[in-house]
């Protein structure tokens, strides 16, 4: 494994924020065809925004036959115009085979009683018509367990109906008894499925319809009824992400809630919500109701009706006839930028029902796979691994993690509030081999992936933003090591860029991905069109890779609560003595050896890492390296064609004090899918 950091040699005074530009088409580049739109990728093309409408006469009802001089785009309330546009309705439908509904019946937020109605009603609707369903469906069951899904859309009622008889949904844990704590991991747990679905379905073609049988999650208060900024803007970023994967992932979404009339408290308190949100001052839990966002991605809320057949077949009425247009997004100056969407109708009595709203970026985003060029990974043939590096351990002031009093190091490693501790290491290597064996399964299960990479980098008032084309390979190393070698495309400058320690080990014979870390000083940020600060975070839980975790000393923290998560606390230290490819620091004509300590948070239910901080364990010899941090957050990801989702980096922040100087990077991963090997990249020789 091989991480890669870049670090400043030295701060040079710049004149203001960097923004790379977008890469525009030139004017001959051909233009997606409006016969295609409807499987077409949200990545197909920069800067686009695909929106899909549904436009109803004043009974409700669906209304075709429309062209799109009928139609006015408002983006803040500015006309823009429309790109391209498709209507679908009546046969043209039936032969739309991207067109797929998908059925989530909730076990987790709603009472037992309206669970039993809504899967009676849900199983009658499927059943009817002698269970030929006009539109290709599909079925998840949430449990607090696990989601159950049926994945592949199907026109078969009854065997849908048959599936969903035969797996009866349990009884939640998670009840209302639990009070408040319940409520949160209710939401969590409904917030993550919502999520998986959008990057699952942002792999395939086409509109989506999910239908979300629920009263919809808790509405939570901040403790003591004030958010600090942190919570703020980390719930701000929430809010950002999950809008844009349900956009790209051409999702409008319907809240059904099973219980009707028999359950009326709260059921409005929604409305609330239902305005934008601009900015992170302005982010509230209840942006992030089930409602709320159904209303926002252009779908409907029906809460207090008692016939839920009826509604399920009022929500379908919206594959009958709509209309698909895209439009292109000014470029924003700054990340993030909240744009309001209205489409009206010039026909009289007709009203237009869209998504509410985008969030615009500085950078268009890109599908690596569209391009024609090829890949071309250079062959390494490694040698045997190298014997430690005889190193000279220096006095340091740095707390080791492994040893460090435990009050004294949740004072350094603050992710630790919360631990409830324990002093028995008895079950400490009993937990290292669970580990140990997750993480080669996930090895070996891992196949070539391709991600949507945004890198946003700060040094006081200097920022760039970024945004990737990111590629993995994973490969099986002589002594059965294991490395994932990481290819970019920079999207604003098109330039390619593969893992430097790579091109070093093609000069030097190391082994590619053999060390933990290759860092390297730079003297600035990076400038537009350029790599990022720091890369490598694909595996960088390869510290507990069982031929690596002779390496370095463990210790078992406790158990601690976390993003949702039951998680089991790992604190590790390398041992640099034992370290046979340290992380090598290069600055200037020096090479310098670094060493790692860390703390994981372990999902006590799968031993699948979750959250992984590292920290330098000793002082870089010679510079004044006072910080170097990496915080990982790690994600369940479902991937097309893969029967068992993966756990691959969702998002990463980086810190660095050189010299007193902090630097800051992150890294947001979205849009992982299998790569094609027919697509190829030219690297950079």
């Amino acid at each position: 494994m091989c991480t890669l950091f870049r670090l400043f040699a030295s701060v040079l005074a710049l004149s203001g924020p960097i923004w790379a530009q977008a890469q525009t088409p030139s004017a001959g580049s051909p233009r997606t065809p409006v016969a295609a739109l409807a499987s077409a990728s949200p990545s197909d093309t920069d800067h686009r925004v695909w929106l899909d409408v549904v436009v109803t006469d004043k009974s409700g009802n669906a209304v075709p036959s429309l062209v799109e001089r009928d139609f006015t785009l408002l983006d803040n309330k500015q006309p823009r115009k429309i790109a391209s546009f498709q209507a679908t309705e009546g046969t043209s439908r039936a032969t739309d085979p991207a067109l797929q509904v998908i059925f989530v019946l909730d076990g987790v937020n709603t009472g037992v009683q309206a669970v039993m109605y809504g899967r009676a009603q849900l199983s009658k609707f499927l059943r009817q018509d002698d269970g030929k369903l006009s539109v290709p469906t599909s079925l998840v069951i949430l449990t607090d367990q696990s989601p159950q899904i049926q994945a592949t859309p199907t026109r078969d009622g009854k065997a849908l109906a048959d599936s969903l008889d035969s797996n009866q949904t349990g009884l939640r844990t998670l009840g209302r008894s639990t009070g408040a704590y319940g409520a949160e991991e209710r939401r969590t747990l409904s917030l993550r499925t919502l999520d998986g679905l959008a990057h699952y379905e942002a792999t395939q073609p086409g509109r989506k319809l999910i239908i979300w049988l629920s009263p919809g999650w808790a509405i939570l208060s901040w403790p003591d009824g004030v958010a600090s900024e942190k919570n703020e803007q980390g719930l701000f970023r929430t809010i950002v992400a999950l809008s844009q994967e349900l956009r790209e992932a051409r999702i409008t979404l319907y809240s059904l809630d099973p219980s009707g009339m028999n359950d009326a408290n709260g059921k409005f308190y929604y409305l609330s919500f239902l305005k934008g949100v601009p900015s992170y001052q302005d982010a509230q839990n209840g942006n992030l109701a089930l409602q709320v966002l159904a209303t926002q991605s252009g779908g409907r809320v029906l809460s207090v009706g008692n016939d839920l057949g009826k509604e399920i077949t009022s929500c379908l009425e919206d594959t009958k006839a709509f209309y698909s247009l895209s439009f292109e997004s000014p470029p924003a100056d700054h990340p993030d930028v909240y744009h309001d969407l209205e489409v009206q109708i010039d026909k009289p009595g007709l009203r237009a029902r869209t998504r509410t709203a985008y969030y615009a970026e500085p950078y268009a985003r890109q599908s690596l796979s569209a391009k024609s060029d090829e890949i071309e990974v250079p062959s390494v043939a490694p040698p045997e691994p190298s014997p430690p590096i005889p190193f000279k351990v220096p006095d340091s002031k740095i707390p080791n993690f492994a040893s460090y009093p435990l009050t004294d190091l949740q004072q350094t490693v603050r992710e630790l509030a919360g631990l409830k501790p324990s002093t028995d290491p008895t079950g400490l290597p009993a937990l290292l081999n669970q580990v140990g064996a997750k993480i080669l399964e996930t090895v070996r299960g891992t196949p070539d992936l391709i991600s949507h990479e945004t890198v946003a980098s700060k040094y006081g008032a200097t920022s760039t933003r970024q945004q990737f084309s990111y590629l993995v390979l994973p490969h099986l190393q002589p002594g059965g090591r294991t490395a994932f070698d990481e290819f970019r495309v920079n999207l604003a400058s098109g330039r390619k860029f593969q893992m430097e320690d790579i091109q070093r080990a093609l000069v030097s014979r190391r082994p590619a991905g053999d060390a933990s870390f290759v860092p390297r000083l730079v003297e600035r940020l990076p400038a537009p069109g350029g790599p990022p600060l720091a890369q490598g975070f694909a595996n960088m839980w390869i510290y507990f890779d069982p031929l690596n975790q002779p390496e370095s000393s463990f210790r078992y923290l406790g158990q601690q609560k976390i993003s949702g998560h039951d998680t089991l606390v790992l604190a590790f230290s390398q041992k640099p003595e034992s370290v046979r490819s340290p992380a090598m620091f290069d600055f200037g004509d020096k090479t310098l050896p670094i060493f790692m300590q860390g703390v994981a948070w372990v999902d006590a239910s799968n031993f699948k890492i979750v959250r992984l901080r590292t920290d330098l364990l000793l002082p870089v010899e010679g510079l004044d390296v006072r910080q170097l941090t990496a915080d990982i957050e790690f994600a369940q990801t479902l991937i097309a064609e893969l029967k068992l989702p993966l756990w691959l980096p969702r998002q990463v922040s980086v810190t660095w004090n050189l010299n007193g100087q902090i630097i800051r990077e992150k890294h947001h991963y979205s849009d992982y899918r299998l790569f094609r090997t027919h697509s190829k990249i030219l690297l950079n020789r």
